[in-house]
């Protein structure tokens, strides 16, 4: 009489090994909370996901940018305000010395006028964020006309202004505000408004591009949310899922390890019945 090989003992095993396999990739999830942890999980998704991430990547290098050219226009602007500030009380001495003034009040009113030069100058030059000077561009060699920031991962680069905002080129350095006669006044004043005009042109330029600045920080924001929600959609486990997969597998693991125990007695039972029929 011929005795076969286990086919069932087998056949258990071979099913056994397939639910370790399957044990095994969900604790994998459980732990990483991904899906996807290796090449052979699903090469296309795993593709997708890598895309998205790197694009993921890019845009918040973009937005990083982004802040950076808000916080240099902010650091600039405040240095502006302070000018025009200084700037409006240089016009507002200069009126008042053109009326009824001893020379002796001309001269307190001319010494607050070039203590407000001297602020705008030390603003001019010492306005700058990580040593870079915005209000000073003739004042620091090599400072460009423009600072070129990338805002997107299109080629929409974004452009933010240098001025040369100094006393000598507002033309209000001490010696031109005049004020010892009412026709140098009216000439002064007309120096100072004129100075007020390019600080006021250089604020707006600086708004209008913060302004567009804040605007595109919000839209790069907004993508990286979709792309990340559409790359957790690819790539991240769902927990609960994968611990009722790994319960099923460990039942039917010790299911299968005790049908395999039922399986190997058969051929040594068959083997007492044969010797007891002798």
């Amino acid at each position: 009489m011929r005795l076969n090989h286990n086919l069932q003992s087998l056949n258990v095993y071979r099913n056994l090994l397939r639910t370790e396999k399957k044990q095994s990739v969900a604790m994998n999830r459980i732990n990483t909370g991904s899906k996807l942890n290796s090449a052979a999980d699903d090469p296309n998704r795993i593709s997708q996901s890598e895309r998205l991430k790197l694009g993921i990547r890019s845009l918040n290098s973009c937005s990083r940018n982004i802040q950076d050219s808000v916080s240099l226009i902010q650091t600039m602007d405040g240095g502006l305000s302070g000018m025009s500030e200084s700037l409006q009380r240089i016009r507002e001495l200069t009126v008042q010395a053109g009326g009824m003034m001893t020379e002796k009040d001309k001269e307190e009113i001319k010494k607050e006028i070039n203590v407000m030069v001297d602020n705008i100058n030390y603003l001019a030059k010492n306005t700058d964020m990580n040593g870079l000077s915005m209000l000073n561009r003739d004042g620091i060699e090599g400072t460009p006309d423009y600072i070129i920031s990338k805002i997107s991962m299109e080629d929409d680069d974004i452009k933010i202004p240098t001025f040369q905002l100094t006393t000598d080129k507002l033309g209000i350095e001490k010696e031109q505000i005049d004020i010892s006669t009412v026709d140098k006044v009216g000439e002064s004043l007309e120096k100072i408004d004129s100075a007020m005009e390019k600080v006021i042109t250089a604020r707006s330029s600086y708004g209008s591009i913060q302004n567009r600045l804040e605007s595109t920080f919000d839209i790069v924001q907004d993508t990286v949310l979709a792309m990340e929600g559409a790359d957790s959609m690819i790539s991240d486990a769902d927990v609960a899922e994968e611990i009722l997969n790994l319960t099923t597998k460990n039942i039917i693991t010790e299911a299968s390890n005790a049908i395999m125990v039922q399986t190997n007695r058969m051929p040594s039972e068959v083997l007492n019945i044969l010797r007891n029929m002798k």
